[in-house]
């Protein structure tokens, strides 16, 4: 089993693994939040996306004109992170780029990941260019969050009103074709159907908080996220989670162009200059 850490306080306790610095466990009162990661569906709990968030075409990409393989959701979560700090109710893990790293991502980086409880979860990703020439990026996070009834008598509710559009999923890749869900305005039923595909990616959304709800209960938890402006939701099909998931950026489209540097939505940090991608967790 890989390292883990647990950090708590009087209401919430949170469990981290050293290998992505990937959140497993966030707990209430004994009760938990976070999808346990049943093989059968998702092995996965809540992986950290970076270099970039979903796939590329062929599974490359191209910068300086060299093409460079990326998988999808990038390499970070699959690498071993060391912890930086750690207390009672916080921890701060820490990963720099290294030879092997620069065979996909020709750069120098280090990127530290941050987990404090308060009357909720904040996680703070900061990425820092240790290279001297401009590094492009993008960064998301992937928490599947645990149902503990029918999955269709749950819904998101988006802070503010929305003209909710999902791009058509193509394999790992977007389609410019739009799927209508604005009819719901801020409400998006979780409905089954609805990921037979894949997930539903919303672009360029006016909310920067949403709350998962169930239909007699209420609301069951809530998701911060300053610095993102698309939210992408997934399960799937059978399974008990909705992952809810803030990204700088989306993947390519089928006809996106591979230069990194032309893509949507890119991050362009300089050198020795800092990126902080930082959201939340509360539960009710």
């Amino acid at each position: 089993m890989d390292r883990q850490i647990v950090i708590r306080n009087k209401n919430l306790e949170a469990t981290i693994t050293l290998r992505g610095a990937e959140l497993l466990s966030l707990k209430k009162n004994n009760k938990e939040y976070i999808w346990i990661g049943d093989e059968k569906y998702w092995k996965a709990h809540a992986p950290i996306l970076f270099p970039v968030c979903s796939g590329l075409i062929d599974e490359e990409y191209s910068i300086n004109g060299k093409n460079y393989p990326m998988t999808k959701h990038g390499f970070i979560r699959f690498k071993d992170f060391n912890i930086l700090s750690s207390g009672t109710d916080y921890a701060i893990f820490s990963f720099l780029g290294n030879e092997e790293t620069r065979k996909s991502f020709p750069f120098k980086f280090q990127i530290i990941v941050k987990y404090i409880l308060t009357d909720k979860l904040e996680i703070d990703y900061k990425v820092i260019n240790l290279g001297t020439d401009s590094m492009y990026f993008s960064i998301g996070s992937h928490e599947g969050y645990l149902l503990d009834d029918d999955f269709e008598n749950y819904y998101i509710e988006f802070e503010k009103d929305e003209a909710l559009m999902s791009n058509e999923v193509v394999g790992s890749l977007l389609s410019h074709k739009l799927k209508d869900f604005s009819s719901f305005n801020n409400h998006l039923p979780l409905r089954y159907d609805d990921y037979k595909v894949d997930a539903l990616v919303f672009q360029n959304v006016n909310s920067r908080k949403l709350s998962l709800m169930h239909v007699s209960k209420g609301k069951i938890l809530t998701v911060e996220f300053p610095h993102a402006s698309n939210i992408v939701t997934w399960t799937k099909i059978g399974a008990k989670y909705i992952c809810i998931e803030p990204w700088t950026a989306v993947g390519d489209y089928i006809d996106s162009p591979k230069d990194i540097t032309k893509k949507d939505n890119i991050i362009k940090l300089e050198s020795s200059k800092s990126y902080h991608f930082y959201h939340s967790i509360k539960v009710d």
